[in-house]
Parts: C-alpha cells; sequence; structure tokens
C-alpha cells in the first residue's frame, strides 16, 4: 500500500476536530506529533481557542434578531388563535350530537388556553366571544330545525350560558397554572 505524506495543511484541518475532543485517537497523535516538529502549527493549535471563540460570535444584527423573535412569536401566536377558534368551532357545532359532552373538557381547555395566547385584557373576552357565537350559532340552527322560535330561543341562551360558563372556569384554571409555574419560575431564580 502506498504511504501517505501528511502535509502541515492536514494537521490544520485536524487541530479543530482534536480542540474539540471528537477526533479519534490516531488524529489526536497525528496533531501531536506535527506540532512538536512544526513551530507554527504549535502557535496555531495554542491559538486555537482564541481564534475559534472569535469565529464563533454571530455577526447578526440586532435588528435580524428582534424580526426573528417577532416572526417566531406572530408564528406561535397565530397557531394559538386557530386552535382557539378551532376548539369553539367544534365545541359548538357537535353541541346536537352525542359528542356534546366533550364540551366539558373543550371549552375550558379554550379558556384556558386563552390565559396563555393573549397578554392584555383580551383573554377576559373569550367567555363572552364563546358566549355570542354559540347563541347566534345555536339560534340559527334550532330555528332552522324548529318551527318555535320561542324554543330556539331558550335552547340557544341556555347553550350560550354553559359555554360560556365553562370557559370562564377554563380562564380562572388557567390563571392558577400562569400563578402557579410563576411562583415556581420565582423558586429557582
Amino acid at each position: 500500500m502506498n504511504e501517505l505524506k501528511v502535509t502541515s495543511d492536514i494537521i490544520r484541518d485536524l487541530i479543530p476536530l482534536v480542540k474539540d475532543g471528537v477526533a479519534s485517537t490516531d488524529s489526536v497523535q497525528l496533531v501531536e506529533a506535527g506540532i512538536q516538529l512544526d513551530e507554527q502549527l504549535k502557535a496555531e493549535f495554542e491559538q486555537y481557542d482564541e481564534l475559534s471563540f472569535e469565529s464563533k460570535e454571530l455577526d447578526l444584527p440586532p435588528a435580524l434578531d428582534m424580526k426573528i423573535i417577532s416572526a417566531m412569536k406572530r408564528s406561535f401566536f397565530m397557531t394559538q388563535m386557530l386552535i382557539l377558534i378551532a376548539g369553539t368551532a367544534i365545541g359548538i357545532a357537535v353541541t346536537n350530537s352525542f359528542e356534546m359532552m366533550y364540551n366539558f373538557l373543550l371549552m375550558p381547555f379554550i379558556g384556558a388556553l386563552a390565559i396563555f395566547s393573549f397578554k392584555s385584557k383580551w383573554k377576559f373576552i373569550v367567555p363572552i366571544a364563546i358566549l355570542a357565537i354559540t347563541f347566534v350559532w345555536q339560534l340559527t340552527a334550532r330555528i332552522i330545525i324548529e318551527d318555535s322560535a320561542m324554543s330556539a330561543f331558550a335552547d340557544a341562551i341556555f347553550f350560550s350560558i354553559v359555554y360560556a360558563l365553562l370557559s370562564a372556569i377554563g380562564l380562572i384554571i388557567g390563571l392558577l397554572l400562569k400563578y402557579a409555574f410563576g411562583k415556581e419560575k420565582d423558586h429557582y431564580e
């Protein structure tokens, strides 16, 4: 087999691996032998930590960092809004079916999610929004199905109040969880 010639460039290529602790034993021995024979390689080996630290620093401008962070926040907020809207629509839509009992889990979840989704006082509007949406949805569906507008109105009011109360319970649960997680975070800091 032909013998390979180990040049100083090969040693330079192996120095980062050796310094990072991921090089094989043979590579470590090769670098050690190379830096013993070449003073310039030895100096580069000793200066590697300083050079690598300087090259690892990101030169991203702060404006770009803020754009990335705001894009991530916007994406996260939009996902939460989609979950809130879809959950509300599903909960209201299954009212007249056998799956109606899932609303005892779904509506409080929507209320709790609102606590973590909204930063301002908008989170407290969620039960009111659910009340209004449920009332309009149920009233429209009941009038189409039933002949009696009075019965449809009573049913729509009943389901609207129940779902609004369930989402308000979820808001309270979310506030308690946020308080508990905040206390836990303060405890460890």
